[in-house]
Formats: C-alpha cells, structure tokens, sequence
C-alpha cells in the first residue's frame, strides 16, 4: 500500500479528513517546496503524526506538496529524523 501507513489508514478514510483536506487544498493549493507556484495535491503532515490524533487534526502540522516533493525530499526528511526536528513559528523545520 501507498502512502500512509495501513496502521493508521483508517485516519485518512474518515469524512473529516476528507473535508479538511479539501478545505485546506483550497486555501493552500500550492507546493510549500516550489518556488514556482506549482499546485500541490497532497496534505501532508509536517511533523509524522504516527498515530497521536492531535499531531494528525493539528492544521498548524499541515502543508501542501507536490507528488514529486512528497515522494522524494519529504521522505527523506522523515527518514532522517530521529528526534523529529523541531518545528519554527513560520512552520518550516528549525534552520530551514
């Protein structure tokens, strides 16, 4: 299976996802990693959620990528964090 773990799938099947991703793209409708206004489709969660249901509603922890972005640099962000790195005020990773 693609994209989030099956252990926590049962998230994204849920009608509040759903709406608040549609909410959010509308809002949101360009990559946060492209400079060049490419539109994103994906809502992705700054910080892995892992499971803990106020990490995955928090919309300060959402961000809107590219497929490209979210299957390539995203991945390895989340691969090397070990703690996670902490977030900053303007959402992007400390030392971005």
């Amino acid at each position: 299976m693609k994209g989030p773990s099956r252990k926590f799938s049962h998230l994204y099947k849920t009608k509040e996802w759903r709406n608040l991703r549609l909410e959010w793209l509308r809002h949101n409708p360009h990559c946060t990693f492209c400079d060049d206004g490419t539109p994103g489709h994906i809502v992705d969660h700054v910080v892995p959620h892992r499971g803990d249901p106020n990490v995955f509603w928090n919309t300060g922890n959402l961000q809107t990528l590219c497929k490209r972005h979210h299957d390539t640099v995203k991945q390895k962000m989340e691969r090397r964090q070990n703690p996670p790195v902490p977030i900053g005020v303007d959402g992007y990773p400390d030392g971005w």
